[in-house]
């Protein structure tokens, strides 16, 4: 008797499990690859998994796209009376996995990280919804419905039966947060418009653990001038039909919104946050921003703010262009001259852009990128967040040079 699972796998480690359907990330036996490995449950209907699991197969293998998790066959397999299917993945840990871990570093996920996340969802969608043999859509989104992989590689999964989160009957069968619209829990069919707005409330739904830059906090709380920025994430969020392309016109939602606070979805850095949480390295937090969690090598930087070189980036110097400059000689003077004074965002700003008239919304979010790309750069730990501005911690490990 064989001791490969399934006749086939030489390990296969939990992803998840839900009430009729699991995953595993699981190596095959002949050359060790990876992949991952959607099973039916025990307490399954075996015929009715074995259907469900086939039309799952057959929308995987049919969209061409890296954002979605492609099945190597187009049908479902069955094993000693078990149903499963292969698809050819190197996801180890699922969106909710990914979100847990975050939540217990007491971590953030930075604003442009969510960008790239939901802009990588919207295009996956859209992929499926172009493949032949479509449109595929998905009805019900989870976190579930996200595998991630070592190196941070994103997919999507569910798509012509969602078994992260719905049973070989179509009921819902998992405790965590199912987005979908009143039409699909009633048992009505997925559209481009439900799948949106699947996208729409798991934005929502992601917003407590993300770092929100000032004008979009304050188009949220309907402050500001920010009518233009409100009416587009109220037009993403409308039950209404958005447009024709219902899909395309969201990704042009989620780029609106990114452009009028001035700060680009990060697809780099948002590989790099899921490798970490895929590896379980230690995740940066917000509360360490604010605090200073500092190393235990010194950071060199140029007094005159020019340059950075930092032990976390191989003692590479980075030259720092102009606005990042003045900005950092600015912390770097109230450090020297009296440890612990912040900088308001309005100094900040004005020191980087000392001849531009900016709204208060937009040089907010000028301030707040500009500071993110300094902790990118290497003074992550170096530079802190007060509630009257930033500053540098009095306990950074900091050698100021001349040269």
């Amino acid at each position: 008797m064989s001791d490969l699972w399934l006749g086939r796998y030489a390990s296969a480690d939990v992803i998840a499990r839900s009430g009729a359907f699991h995953r595993h990330a699981a190596r095959r036996a002949g050359d060790g690859s990876s992949c991952v490995v959607i099973s039916a449950s025990t307490h399954a209907a075996e015929a009715a998994a074995r259907q469900a699991l086939s039309r799952f197969a057959r929308a995987h293998a049919s969209v061409e796209s890296r954002q979605v998790a492609r099945s190597v066959r187009a049908e479902a397999e069955v094993f000693d009376g078990a149903a499963f299917v292969e698809l050819d993945s190197r996801g180890v840990i699922d969106g909710a996995s990914a979100l847990d871990r975050l939540v217990d570093a007491r971590a953030r996920i930075g604003f442009a990280e969510l960008g790239a996340l939901l802009l990588a969802i919207l295009r996956a969608l859209r992929a499926a919804e172009q493949a032949e043999g479509g449109p595929y859509r998905l009805g019900r989104l989870s976190l579930s419905s996200l595998l991630v992989s070592a190196a941070g590689e994103l997919e999507l999964v569910g798509l012509g039966h969602p078994v992260t989160t719905t049973d070989e009957d179509g009921r819902v069968c998992t405790t965590e947060a199912v987005f979908q619209t009143a039409e699909i829990a009633a048992g009505g069919r997925a559209t481009a418009r439900t799948d949106r707005l699947a996208v729409a409330a798991l934005r929502r739904a992601l917003l407590p653990h993300v770092d929100l830059p000032p004008s979009l906090a304050s188009a949220m709380r309907g402050e500001g001038t920010t009518s233009e920025l409100a009416s587009i994430i109220r037009a993403l969020e409308a039950d209404a039909p958005l447009a024709d392309d219902e899909l395309g016109a969201a990704l042009a939602s989620i780029e609106a919104i990114h452009a009028h606070v001035g700060i680009e979805p990060d697809p780099e850095g948002l590989q790099r946050l899921l490798s970490d949480l895929a590896l379980g390295l230690p995740i940066q937090s917000d509360w360490d921003l604010r605090s200073g969690d500092l190393t235990e090598e010194t950071t060199v930087v140029s007094a005159s703010g020019a340059w950075i070189e930092s032990p976390s980036q191989d003692r590479a110097r980075v030259d720092l262009g102009p606005s990042l400059r003045r900005m950092l000689a600015l912390l770097l003077t109230n450090h020297r001259t009296e440890p612990g004074r912040t900088s308001s965002t309005w100094d900040l700003l004005e020191a980087g852009w000392p001849d531009e008239k900016v709204l208060p919304d937009a040089g907010a979010n000028r301030v707040y990128a500009a500071i993110k790309r300094l902790r990118n750069m290497g003074l992550r730990g170096v530079i802190e967040r007060r509630d009257d501005g930033y500053r540098i911690a009095i306990h950074a490990k900091l050698t100021e040079l001349d040269a």
